[in-house]
């Protein structure tokens, strides 16, 4: 379903990149997690978060 959803956005996760295959991964074994567990995932992985640190104070 997941590639589906992606193709139908215009998005294909080839497998091409580590990076794709990461996402592939959490898209299809994590779907039911939160971001917070998606994140530690990806960076465990090597790559950046995916959560950015919220601001406060500035608007």
């Amino acid at each position: 379903m997941n590639d589906h959803l992606m193709h139908k956005a215009g998005h294909m996760l080839d497998g091409d990149t580590d990076e794709e295959i990461v996402f592939d991964i959490v898209l299809s074994t994590m779907y039911a997690d939160t971001i917070d567990k998606w994140d530690e995932f990806v960076q465990e992985q090597g790559l950046p978060a995916l959560l950015r640190e919220k601001k406060t104070g500035v608007k």
